[in-house]
């Protein structure tokens, strides 16, 4: 049994506590990536089985992931939220949603139309810069920010 709260947050405390939420986490996704990269053996028995996909990308790529990965990326996605600065529940399940759904645009292979990186790519990722990293491993680090490679 989950005791909820009796209000939902304000639109303002909403907004302010996914945008946190989501930037403590993509931050933590994108420290995790660069370490599965730099420590050679994480990259070899671990995150190698996410790039097996050498011609092209489909959503279900996303979830193609050693246990261990998938383990890393879910405590990155909650850990803030739901531990360190626990949200609103609302925010919290919007906040994975958002993940949810741009972890599986990301590895769609296609440039859609709604994709954060079509409004403003110098600040968010999509599948344009994502299949680049699957293709030349040595950029596009972030996942949801483009921001993390530049600073």
């Amino acid at each position: 049994h989950v005791e909820l709260p009796a209000e939902a947050p304000t639109v303002w405390e909403l907004l302010r506590d996914l945008t946190i939420s989501l930037l403590v986490s993509d931050f933590l996704t994108y420290l995790e990536h660069i370490i599965n990269y730099k420590v050679r053996f994480l990259y070899t028995h671990v995150h190698r089985v996410h790039h097996h996909y050498k011609t092209g990308l489909f959503a279900f790529c996303a979830g193609s992931v050693h246990p261990i990965e998938g383990l890393e990326f879910f405590l990155c996605m909650t850990l803030y939220p739901w531990v360190l600065c626990p949200v609103h529940p609302l925010t919290l399940w919007i906040h994975i949603s958002i993940f949810s759904a741009l972890l599986l645009e990301e590895h769609s292979g296609h440039d859609v139309w709604w994709s954060p990186y079509n409004w403003v790519p110098v600040i968010f990722g999509g599948a344009v810069p994502h299949s680049v990293h699957h293709t030349k491993v040595t950029t596009n680090y972030g996942f949801l920010f483009a921001i993390w490679d530049k600073l």
